[in-house]
């Protein structure tokens, strides 16, 4: 079964981001208790520190999970505007996908990314099959191939501060599930 090249990429960019941070904490981390040693900046062979294994695997595993997972969330059920959300995915003419996001009292506002979090504006986040894609800045959006067979394609609106945007306890979310053969 094929990726989607931007799975591709994303997943050499995150294998990339794994080894420098294992570096990172080789590097850092003390002898004994694990624990990050500030009047160290380098081990070396030489100091006399070694390195525990377990808590560097432990400190990998838990940024992995929090790449996939760390996104907060705003509650805006008080808002007097809530956001809609409305996905359609059509076969490109000649190749592909074209995605059209529709929505109602919210803007996208890629001028303002990683400011203030503000209840009706910011970006979306596109997933295919519960992996994020990218993020998306307007309405449309490319998506050049897609594995055969069902495809879940997932559109969530965020603020502009990456947060995901919450209505009476659920994300403000669409999907749509594409048939590619």
């Amino acid at each position: 079964m094929n990726q989607p090249k931007h799975v591709y990429r994303f997943n050499q960019h995150r294998s990339f981001l794994l080894f420098i941070t294992t570096l990172f904490l080789c590097l850092n981390f003390s002898v004994g208790d694990g624990k990050a040693n500030p009047e160290h900046h380098q081990s070396s062979p030489h100091d006399g520190h070694e390195i525990k294994m377990n808590n560097i695997a432990d400190e990998v595993n838990k940024i992995e999970h929090d790449h996939h997972h760390s996104h907060k969330s705003l509650d805006i059920s008080d808002n007097s505007r809530i956001p809609t959300l409305d996905i359609k995915v059509d076969p490109d003419a000649l190749k592909g996908w074209n995605l059209e996001i529709k929505t109602t009292n919210f803007t996208f506002s890629p001028e303002t990314l990683n400011q203030n979090s503000l209840p009706n504006q910011g970006h979306a986040h596109l997933y295919v099959n519960d992996k994020k894609i990218t993020r998306i800045y307007g309405s449309w959006y490319y998506i050049s191939e897609l594995p055969e067979g069902e495809n879940e394609i997932k559109v969530t609106l965020n603020t502009d501060n990456h947060e995901d945007l919450i209505y009476q306890g659920k994300m403000i979310s669409d999907r749509i599930i594409i048939n590619n053969q």
